[in-house]
């Protein structure tokens, strides 16, 4: 989870602020004192009410170097050069904890990461509904989401979700870094009205036994997790701009500090859709993890 809210100095304190844009969770506050015993939380996490907001940065810096530092780190710099606060706080709506970042831009403004628990995974529920839509002809969103598979999941992938945040939103309202648990779904498993491919074999095939971990402004970035090969990322826009075979890491590192624009990122070359069958087999299938 996470979402990012720039400041323009609309009057609002720092919480207010947030709970402006909560993304479809209730209201936040921040833990002033010691969380209780039972919370289930990293062990940093525990500290950092009686931390400094430097020290607090520090803290969860090191904690994702220490993970995924070697995956991610642009992001781990970006934290440490902008970070100004890392505070702990928790959705009342269903007690779930998550660390509220305070980051400044080089021109001077103010946003806010909410980045979820690594202890308290958003798993749906097998029994509850998420989706209405015809397409899903009634199913769960439990019967397509990651969790069914989550043991075939790159291991430096599932490390992120279990030791460093449950998802990051990027951008004011929820535009995405990495989805939450509960949103990281098959690709071809739902009515993605922007992205038609249905007339496309290839494509088709492509997509099967892929899940959606990221999808910001209109693509998606998928990792082949049960597919026909396991690890490979790719990059699928619905415009029809495709780049497959891609560094999962690189691309995800590069959007946190803003450093790379996704539509020409070095990953590969675009191509227009439709493809066919032999174009998309020919392409390099290496770089994923």
């Amino acid at each position: 989870m996470g979402l990012f809210s720039r400041s323009k100095g609309c009057g609002l304190t720092k919480l207010e602020e947030l709970n402006t844009y909560t993304y479809k969770h209730g209201s936040l506050r921040f833990v002033e004192g010691a969380p209780p015993e039972g919370a289930p939380l990293p062990e940093e996490w525990r500290a950092l009410p009686a931390l400094s907001p430097a020290e607090r940065v520090g803290v969860m810096a090191d904690r994702m170097d220490r993970f995924v530092g070697d995956v991610l780190p642009k992001t781990v710099d970006f934290i440490r050069r902008c970070g100004r606060d890392a505070e702990l706080a928790v959705w009342e709506d269903g007690g779930r904890y998550l660390v509220v970042y305070t980051f400044t831009e080089p021109e001077g403004g103010t946003f806010y990461c909410c980045a979820g628990n690594p202890r308290q995974p958003t798993w749906p529920a097998e029994s509850v509904p998420k989706r209405s839509a015809d397409s899903y002809g009634g199913m769960s969103v439990y019967d397509f989401n990651v969790h069914a598979v989550w043991d075939r999941v790159p291991p430096k992938l599932r490390s992120f979700y279990e030791n460093v945040h449950d998802g990051f939103l990027h951008d004011t309202g929820g535009s995405l870094l990495l989805h939450e648990l509960v949103d990281v779904n098959e690709f071809r498993s739902g009515g993605f009205v922007d992205f038609d491919m249905l007339d496309n074999d290839a494509l088709c095939d492509r997509a099967q036994g892929c899940y959606i971990f990221c999808d910001p402004s209109n693509f998606y970035l998928t990792v082949d997790v049960v597919g026909t090969c396991p690890g490979r990322a790719d990059y699928w826009d619905s415009d029809g701009v495709f780049r497959f075979g891609i560094d999962f890491w690189e691309i995800v590192d590069g959007c946190l500090g803003g450093l790379l624009d996704l539509l020409d990122h070095p990953g590969g070359g675009g191509t227009r859709q439709p493809l066919t069958t032999s174009e998309v087999d020919e392409v390099d299938d290496e770089g994923g993890r």
